[in-house]
């Protein structure tokens, strides 16, 4: 069976297709990653949802797109609702997930602190 990793999570899941090896050989394992795209099915209904992911990473970048690859991904994950993204950043959300350093994550979660 193949399995993607999920953008967002990195969580595997099951895309539903059959590999097969031309060679017929047993070169594949019963659950094989081929991929880093997709959602997994609960961060696709929380996109659904109006949910946007931002995924911390570590350290500082030049403000440059970062591959899948190359991120150094802290762990955390926090969804925003699309309208709390745009009020926050000042642009509506054009993707399903936004790589941000760490500690826009932690400025984020003490906001959340003080209002509830």
């Amino acid at each position: 069976m193949e399995q993607h990793l999920c953008e967002v999570c990195a969580t595997p899941y099951d895309t539903g297709a059959i590999l097969l090896d031309r060679k017929l050989k047993q070169s594949l394992e019963r659950n094989t990653i081929t991929a880093m795209e997709g959602l997994c099915p609960e961060c696709q209904k929380l996109y659904d949802d109006g949910f946007i992911a931002l995924v911390g990473v570590r350290g500082k970048w030049d403000g440059r797109s970062i591959k899948h690859s190359e991120a150094d991904r802290s762990g955390e994950i926090i969804h925003l609702k699309d309208v709390a993204y745009e009020g926050i950043f000042g642009q509506k959300p054009t993707t399903k997930m936004v790589y941000c350093e760490q500690e826009v994550i932690e400025a984020l979660k003490k906001k959340k602190e003080e209002v509830t």
